[in-house]
């Protein structure tokens, strides 16, 4: 998946100026983020956004499979089924979500 990268105040890499906003990450991320963005040359910015080009290309497919079974769902007007499949991810991404804090606090720095 190609996705223009982000401009900083000027146009990059032959791309026309891309709107910027706010991003709020992990304070434990913030150091990391800049340190890994140096080493490659680039702004942090950019590095998230190929960070997400990334994750898009590795779970793309599965994400896209999800989307389809959600508009079955919809399409079929199959309210029973659409809210079972819509919990079953919530409780799948609460976990992840879970399991990436837990990790988050035992770095050290992370309190």
């Amino acid at each position: 998946m190609a996705l223009a990268p982000p401009a900083r105040g000027r146009a990059r890499e032959g791309f026309d100026e891309v709107p910027t906003s706010p991003l709020r990450v992990y304070a434990a991320d913030h150091q990391p983020i800049r340190l890994f963005a140096e080493l490659e040359g680039i702004t942090p910015a950019e590095l998230v956004h190929r960070a997400l080009a990334a994750y898009l290309d590795a779970h793309g497919q599965r994400l896209a499979e999800m989307t389809r079974q959600a508009q079955r769902l919809v399409e079929d007007r199959d309210l029973e089924g659409l809210a079972a499949f819509l919990a079953e991810t919530r409780i799948a991404r609460r976990a992840a979500r879970e399991a990436r804090l837990a990790t988050l606090r035992r770095q050290p720095g992370a309190d």
